[in-house]
């Protein structure tokens, strides 16, 4: 019995303890579930089954909506943070799209390490024979380096790779430099992330929290030995299951719940229980706990502030906003930009500047002065086609009054090309005839496009909804050729 099948059976066990809770519905499947279900989007559970297939339910009705065989003996599902559904067998990686079909797959020459990572790009790193890879969204691999011999942990949201080995947990750049090391004493049962904390969970209950430098912050006594998973509520508090029962980490205090009371929860208080039968079951309960591992737990989002005290405790950015920005040197800002362009798609780009995120977003920013960097940098986010950047441009989508800028945004978001629910394709569509400009409505409508297409249709209606407000707006005779272009290649 492997661990997910051993939480899962543990779960329905513990239903019991639910009196307002009912069974809305049931699935037999053709064998034991190898990966915890995780929900992807509007109610979507995936899970990897025993029968080597990757299962698509919803979680509200019950229903199989589609299913996949993609490969051999399928392992570790996640979530990627385009949306997309990523799998591995033994030599191949797949990337699945919301609809059940092949995105792409990479086929490696050695075995895949189960223990691959996905980054906040996107970007899926992995171990095959003896060497890290790193595969980017869209399917493209690259060599990082070779004979490593550690344990593939985590991809920090600094973009450092954590490695483990002899009692060693070691940070390294994307060019196989060591940035830090951190010696315990003993082997760690988990590593992971959470809002900018590495948490080393031991055997013992005893958990150790580092900085994303590597400096030790703090030292839990949890009382909850023999970790067996950890997760994230809907509330994104860090959650240990043990044996001691859960512990929830929440502003710096950590305290054990010895209830064992808990299952996974989805989208409208849904919960998915799993029995040694091979059946799925799908429960309604009124209670709303924040004990609950939430079965969005392996999407991330990264936000990043303009009002975020770490941006401004770098000098080196705080220099740039008071010298550039704020005296509106233009020319320095184009200068800088013109820099980061030169390594904005190169792997590296992070080692070469560190403050590339925060750079591009305070030369877009309301508060510089000078439009035509504004728009600058909007096309380099565009660019980099980095979906980090995607909380940033829907929020300024939301209030920019400018339609020059809108113009940039949309060719920035058309670019990165991603949406994990219908909101950023939906903003789009609501704003494509706020103004009356050619170049407005032609990247308003490719941005629609691009999204439908990265989604592989998944948008459609936004699209067709798109065009037609942008074909009664009177446009000229090439505006309404390029629609009809769109429509003759859309999904």
């Amino acid at each position: 019995m492997n661990k997910y099948q051993f939480i899962l059976i543990f779960i329905l066990n513990s239903f019991v303890v639910f009196s307002n809770s009912s069974r809305i519905w049931e699935i037999a499947l053709p064998g034991n579930v190898v990966s915890i279900p995780v929900e992807r989007k509007n109610n979507e559970v995936v899970l990897i089954c025993e029968d080597r297939r990757v299962y698509s339910i919803n979680a509200e009705t019950g229903d199989i909506l589609w299913n996949l065989k993609p490969g051999g003996r399928l392992r570790n599902l996640q979530i990627s943070f385009d949306g997309s559904i990523t799998v591995v067998d033994d030599y191949t990686l797949f990337s699945i799209f919301g609809n059940g079909e092949i995105k792409w797959s990479h086929t490696f020459n050695e075995k895949i390490d189960k223990n691959y990572v996905i980054s906040e790009k996107g970007d899926i790193y992995l171990i095959s024979g003896n060497s890290i890879f790193l595969v980017n969204r869209f399917g493209v691999s690259k060599k990082l380096f070779t004979n490593v011999a550690a344990e593939l942990i985590e991809i920090l949201s600094n973009s450092l790779i954590l490695t483990y080995k002899d009692f060693s947990i070691d940070a390294m750049t994307i060019d196989g430099e060591i940035a830090w090391s951190y010696s315990i004493t003993k082997k760690p049962s988990i590593i992971k992330e959470h809002l900018n904390e590495i948490y080393i969970i031991y055997s013992d209950g005893l958990v150790d929290s580092i900085s994303l430098s590597g400096e030790n912050i703090k030292k839990y006594i949890t009382n909850n030995p023999n970790p067996t998973e950890i997760s994230r509520n809907y509330l994104d508090q860090f959650l240990i299951y043990g044996d001691g029962g859960i512990t929830l980490f929440n502003n710096g205090i950590s305290n054990t719940y010895k209830s064992n009371g808990y299952g996974l929860y989805y989208s409208n208080g849904i919960l998915i229980e799993f029995d040694d039968n091979w059946n799925l079951y799908g429960v309604k309960t009124n209670t709303d706990s924040i004990l609950f591992p939430s079965g969005r737990n392996q999407l991330y989002t990264r936000n990043i502030s303009l009002s975020d005290k770490r941006v401004w405790n770098d000098e080196i950015l705080k220099d740039y906003y008071l010298n550039i920005i704020f005296n509106g040197n233009r020319s320095q800002q184009l200068n800088l930009l013109k820099d980061i362009e030169k390594d904005i798609l190169e792997i590296d780009l992070l080692v070469k500047h560190p403050n590339f995120y925060e750079i591009l977003l305070i030369a877009c920013s309301p508060l510089n002065k000078n439009q035509d960097v504004r728009l600058e940098a909007y096309r380099l986010i565009g660019k980099s086609r980095d979906i980090s950047f995607l909380p940033y441009l829907v929020n300024n989508l939301i209030v920019e009054k400018s339609y020059i800028i809108i113009t940039n945004i949309f060719y920035a978001l058309g670019l990165i090309g991603i949406d994990l629910n219908g909101s950023v394709i939906n903003l789009i569509n609501s704003r494509v005839d706020d103004f009356y400009d050619e170049k407005f409505a032609v990247n308003a409508l490719y941005a629609l496009y691009n999204i439908n297409y990265n989604t592989n249709g998944e948008y459609v209606e936004f699209v067709f909804s798109g065009i037609e407000k942008i074909l009664n707006s009177g446009y000229s005779k090439k505006i309404e050729n390029e629609c009809y272009s769109v429509i003759k290649n859309i999904k």
